[in-house]
């Protein structure tokens, strides 16, 4: 039987995706670009720090690690209402992010219908659509509760639930 080349394989391993990027393979690099890999969705630098742990890397090094990912073209970033950002795999995916006007909290929908929907809106308009995020803007669950609150006539003070 004859042995597979490099060129038949289906997937490139970690190591292989970040060279052909231009970037050293470190260990750091490789666990935090498996991290966002296997989340299947967009992730905060937080949540990847802490599901690799303080003893991997500082959090500071996932900061920087996911910024080079980026730059090199393996992860898109994503903007967050309340001024952080979010990371996911480099995809075809299309994700929406809502945003709440009042106070910034924000939620991202990778609902595939959606996806589809927009695709197929566009290409009949004769567009090809890049995977980049779709921004709404609205108002969250919590900030609906207190305005309904204050239009009761009671007054929301800063700082309340």
């Amino acid at each position: 039987m004859a042995k597979a080349h490099r060129s038949e394989r289906a997937v490139p391993t970690t190591r292989e995706r970040l060279t052909s990027a231009g970037l050293n393979s470190t260990e750091v690099r490789v666990q935090i670009l498996d991290e966002v890999s296997k989340a299947h969705a967009v992730v905060t630098p937080d949540t990847v720090f802490q599901a690799l742990g303080a003893e991997v890397c500082s959090r500071i090094s996932v900061y920087r690690a996911l910024a080079e990912l980026h730059q090199a073209g393996l992860l898109y970033r994503y903007r967050l209402g309340n001024g952080g950002v979010a990371y996911a795999p480099h995809d075809d995916r299309l994700r929406a992010i809502v945003t709440c006007t009042h106070c910034g909290s924000t939620e991202i929908i990778e609902d595939p219908q959606l996806g589809k929907g927009l695709r197929d809106t566009v290409l009949r308009l004769g567009f090809l659509l890049d995977p980049s995020p779709v921004y709404l803007n609205g108002t969250c669950p919590r900030c609906q509760t207190r305005r309904r609150t204050v239009r009761r006539g009671r007054r929301f003070q800063p700082g309340e639930p």
